[in-house]
């Protein structure tokens, strides 16, 4: 980190003399966020008598952009970790500083372009593909994009394959990006249209076995996505995605998830925002696998803050996801919204109700100044039996969680 700061530096002071040499465009920018939590009954129940969770966690990103006629290229390093987590005399073995984006961008005539290295992949509302910037460290993909934008078309390819070393012999991968190889078609049409509409498919290959016998197996996830934005008072999204295929462990795949969701501007300073979320689920005892698997999204975007349900603690018999939430501008700089969530399950599970219990969500956003972002929330859970077999502790226990987060995020330099 060191060394890259000072590369920063140096840059900063050459970058006029190389401009006026037209040697390009340089951009710097950095992030410090510091975020508080109380965790009581977050991403998992808790037992009654459990001592509350308390921490600080932090982000600092430092990002380089330069630009010159049609080729670009970001590169941006990130240190995260909670607080007294490193050394204070750095003797610390454990690392937390990476790359989270580090990529070239060519572009070519007619609004074609190749894009590759660690990269954000993030389209439409993210439910399937998605930044992920709650999470610390966000989310990043080592991949290369081709892809078209003219007028009111976009089309991207995407393509990854994923190794834990250069192997000498073989091409075992052990997951640690969950997915061993993928390819992404995205098509876009709208782009400054009132209607949007998309479509994408996603081939994605996950390994199973050990070094000495394993196999990939491959899963098909395709659907489309529709938009409505105007100045009027209503807006509205609707989303159907397919999933066919082999799971990880060799049972086919049919499943299916649909979303609907709708935003009322009742004035300038209020509005009101109602969805349904529906995940399919898999009967018990059933041979094939009727989960949807929700991928790589924005998951805390979508199924309540509390983080009880991502693509890796989805219950196995779906969820249903009924959800209602008012926002409030409360001068130009505040903001309120609150939020509440009814979660059930998609399929019957023997000696269970559906119900899984309400969630409710507040928050306030506060722009202190320019590029610092003051924010808080609190949220409770009311769970129910249902809840407490699929996340252990229990139900009866108050659950709730709290967390206070300070952004800063300025632009540093800039030639453009």
């Amino acid at each position: 980190m060191k060394r890259l700061l000072t590369m920063a530096i140096a840059a900063t002071c050459f970058v006029p003399s190389q401009a006026q040499n037209d040697l390009g465009d340089l951009t710097l920018d950095a992030q410090i966020r510091t975020r508080g939590e109380y965790r009581n009954g977050g991403i998992t129940l808790r037992d009654n008598g459990a001592t509350p969770a308390t921490f600080i966690n932090d982000r600092v990103r430092l990002g380089i952009g330069w630009q010159r006629q049609n080729l670009s290229i970001k590169l941006s390093a990130q240190h995260t970790g909670v607080w007294g987590d490193d050394s204070q005399t750095n003797n610390s073995n454990k690392g937390n500083i990476n790359i989270n984006e580090a990529w070239a961008k060519l572009k070519f005539a007619d609004g074609a372009f190749v894009q590759f290295g660690r990269q954000t992949i993030a389209y439409d509302d993210e439910r399937l593909l998605g930044a992920l910037d709650w999470a610390t460290t966000g989310r990043s993909h080592d991949a290369l994009r081709l892809g078209y934008e003219r007028d009111q078309h976009k089309l991207h390819a995407i393509f990854a394959y994923n190794q834990d070393a250069e192997n000498k012999i073989d091409n075992y991968y052990s997951g640690k990006a969950i997915y061993k190889n993928m390819q992404t078609l995205w098509y876009h049409y709208g782009t400054t249209s009132p209607l949007g509409i998309s479509a994408l498919v996603i081939n994605q290959g996950v390994e199973t076995g050990d070094a000495t016998n394993h196999k990939t197996k491959y899963m098909q996830t395709m659907g489309l996505y529709a938009s409505y934005k105007t100045k009027a008072p209503l807006t509205a999204n609707a989303a159907f995605y397919y999933q066919t295929g082999k799971d990880k462990n060799d049972n086919e795949v049919n499943a299916y998830m649909m979303s609907i969701n709708a935003k009322w501007q009742l004035t300038p300073q209020l509005s009101i925002a109602v969805g349904d979320d529906y995940i399919s689920g898999t009967k018990e005892g059933g041979d094939t696998n009727k989960t949807f698997n929700v991928l790589y999204g924005t998951h805390h975007k979508f199924y309540g803050t509390m983080d009880y349900f991502n693509n890796t603690t989805m219950p196995a018999q779906g969820l249903n996801d009924l959800n209602a939430s008012l926002a409030v501008k409360a001068s130009k700089k505040v903001d309120l919204s609150a939020a509440v969530h009814y979660f059930a399950i998609a399929q019957k599970l023997d000696g269970y109700d559906k119900s899984l219990g309400t969630e409710v969500d507040l928050q306030i956003n506060w722009r202190v100044m320019k590029d610092v972002t003051l924010q808080g929330g609190y949220s409770v859970m009311a769970a129910t039996k249902t809840m407490q077999h699929y996340k252990g502790g229990n139900h009866n226990s108050w659950q709730d969680w709290a967390w206070v987060s300070l952004n800063v995020c300025p632009a540093i330099f800039s030639t453009k």
